[in-house]
């Protein structure tokens, strides 16, 4: 709370939002006389403060919004109220309320001066040259919000701000917590242990049929059969109209042309760059290179001074040098450019290798424009079939009669429970999977539904023809499942037994070595771990029972799941060695201890001291407007 508290100082966004939601509060406060039953309209009442259903409302509403925005998807009321938020928002309406009431007694606020100073500092407000009045006026009309609202909850604001931190700013945790705590966090532990599984325990009797008949009825409920629907449904897609052996020559050359540019790569030139100060010896040395000799041959000459850039193969646009780009790519054959005045000097661009614009023939691409074509032209097609299939489908027709006038298969699934799984516990194939699930589950028998959207630009059309009710399996149907279910409880009693055997003989003063060598099994020791990093081999349980005891502490736990997730083993384990940590009160780790420790103090004194305010203060809350504001049923009011 005093963290959130401290943030709305510090956040420009979290600030504004916790003014947005305490203007609702504020605008509902009313401070005449508690009548002594909540008002038929009145959502809270904290003492003599009540919150209307109105200023509730736009509370819930400004954080649904909010929680959208964090989400990066609309939530729906019902969604938000599975998130908690209704109870997270009475809780910090009732906390306000509490905290504005004890301000006000206190005599707790800010001045006039100072608070226009808070507003006009705020970084959000701030333009070029300093505050904006007609930014400021902006961003609260983009957050829904009057200036006088504004003002008014920065100065409540503030004064709540002022009364958390001047009871539990700046908490810090005593150094007796902070050695617990250090202990706690890095003391490190070192145990041995022996893994009991299925193969320590011999031979596993096989279950009678009055067992699995014992078992099955032990735990009827566990095995049921979903509701299961069968439908049938037809689908339409630019892949079923699509017929790319339609589509004539003429049709793929013309776009084939249409796409010569994205088609063609420029060509190449492999360069070699001379630049000369003197002109006089770009010239000569021009000629010389027309003439057959090479750049070596020039370097041999002392007489001449250029500098040599090897441009490698490159395209025109390249060279940033547009005359000596024009002048490289304009020679049909390997030479020198004739020389070229260039921004630092005079310039010869000596061609090694052409390599010539390339175009990619029509065979290499015939096929995909082809099949490109006749998409475009399914997806024509597609939208005057889906017009006259719900035309006909207006007229009464049902789907068994459209499918063959349109030649559409009609396809039908004789069982698909809420998952999509058919009777057999596999996936049915279905198109759009998500949403024609969800809808059949919508409808129910005889009904005319939507039309479906499908990912890929298709249309489907279903109908639900049987319902079949969820149901208890008999003992016939479920008798492989019961048989696997039977299994995996023996095996986890006998671990257990046996496992609990071994602890027995540790407790009798055995140790682990002679328990290893009696029974044929290895010892795992680990290397040193604290809770928060233990051993994969372990097992999260293991870990815990680590630290349950001093050096020497042993027992038995299960352990670690397989890659099915199933615990098919247990440890036999002793605590061989125990670490506890140096404490330095200056040391990094022992800091950032502190530094998480201190909000954490700060909130827990906080969250008590709003309890006790609202605790003397009296909180009411009309559950069943809550209810009927937020859609979740109509409960009692209390």
């Amino acid at each position: 709370m005093l963290t959130a508290l401290r943030q709305g100082a510090r956040t420009t966004v979290a600030k504004v939002f916790l003014i947005i939601v305490s203007v609702a509060v504020v605008a509902g406060l009313g401070f005449g006389g508690f009548i002594g039953n909540i008002g038929q309209r009145t959502v809270l009442a904290v003492g003599d403060a009540e919150i209307s259903a109105e200023t509730f409302q736009i509370a819930l509403q400004r954080q649904l919004n909010r929680l959208s925005q964090q989400l990066g998807t609309g939530l729906t009321l019902e969604q938000a109220r599975l998130f908690g938020l209704d109870r997270q928002l009475l809780s910090q309406l009732a906390s306000e309320a509490a905290l504005n009431s004890e301000a006000e007694r206190l005599n707790i606020g800010v001045s006039d001066d100072r608070l226009a100073e808070r507003i006009a500092s705020d970084p959000i407000f701030l333009q070029t040259g300093g505050f904006n009045r007609q930014f400021f006026q902006q961003v609260l009309r983009s957050y829904g919000i009057t200036e006088d609202e504004f003002v008014a909850d920065t100065r409540s604001f503030a004064a709540r701000q002022q009364l958390a931190l001047g009871l539990v700013g700046g908490m810090q945790p005593a150094n007796a917590m902070l050695e617990v705590a250090n202990i706690y966090a890095n003391e490190l532990r070192t145990i041995s242990f022996l893994t009991i599984d299925e193969a320590a325990l011999g031979e596993r009797p096989d279950p009678t049929e009055e067992d699995l008949r014992a078992f099955y009825n032990e735990r009827s409920g566990d095995y049921r059969a979903p509701e299961f629907r069968s439908i049938v449904y037809m689908a339409l897609s630019e892949a079923d109209l699509a017929d790319p052996s339609a589509v004539s020559a003429a049709e793929v050359q013309a776009a084939y042309e249409a796409e010569l540019d994205e088609l063609t790569s420029a060509g190449e030139r492999d360069i070699t760059q001379l630049l000369f100060q003197d002109a006089a010896q770009a010239s000569t040395a021009r000629g010389r290179l027309a003439a057959g000799e090479t750049v070596s041959d020039l370097l041999a000459d002392n007489a001449l001074e250029f500098t040599i850039t090897e441009l490698g193969a490159v395209q025109r646009s390249a060279i940033l040098d547009q005359a000596a780009g024009d002048a490289a790519f304009a020679l049909d054959q390997a030479g020198p450019t004739d020389v070229i005045d260039g921004r630092f000097g005079s310039v010869i661009m000596l061609v090694n290798e052409l390599v010539d614009d390339s175009v990619t023939p029509l065979a290499g691409v015939e096929d995909r424009l082809r099949q490109e074509l006749a998409n475009a032209a399914a997806r024509d097609e597609i939208f005057s079939l889906y017009d006259a299939i719900e035309d006909a489908r207006a007229g009464g027709d049902p789907l068994d009669q459209i499918a063959p006038r349109f030649e559409l298969e009609l396809v039908t699934v004789d069982a698909l429970d809420a998952n999509g799984f058919g009777r057999d516990g596999e996936p049915v194939d279905l198109p759009d999977t998500d949403s024609l699930i969800a809808e059949t589950f919508e409808s129910d028998v005889g009904l005319e539904n939507d039309t479906l959207d499908t990912a890929d630009g298709g249309f489907v059309w279903f109908e639900v023809t049987g319902v079949e009710d969820a149901r208890d399996l008999t003992f016939e149907e479920a008798r492989e499942r019961v048989l696997i279910d039977w299994r995996a409880e023996q095996l986890d009693e006998m671990l257990r037994e046996r496992a609990g055997e071994l602890v027995g003989e540790l407790e009798r003063g055995r140790s682990i070595d002679t328990l290893s060598i009696a029974l044929d099994l290895p010892i795992t020791t680990t290397a040193p771990f604290t809770r928060g990093e233990a051993p994969d081999e372990m097992g999260g349980p293991a870990t815990v029972a680590a630290f349950e005891g001093g050096e020497g502490h042993f027992g038995d736990v299960e352990g670690p799941p397989n890659a099915e997730g199933e615990t098919l083993t247990r440890l036999v384990f002793v605590v061989d060695d125990v670490t506890r940590p140096a404490f330095f009160e200056e040391a990094a780790d022992v800091q950032q201890l502190a530094e998480e420790l201190g909000p954490a103090l700060e909130d827990t004194v906080l969250t008590q001291y709003v309890g006790a305010l609202q605790t003397s203060l009296g909180v009411q809350v009309n559950q069943t407007l809550v209810a009927e504001l937020t859609g979740g049923g109509n409960p009692s009011r209390q």
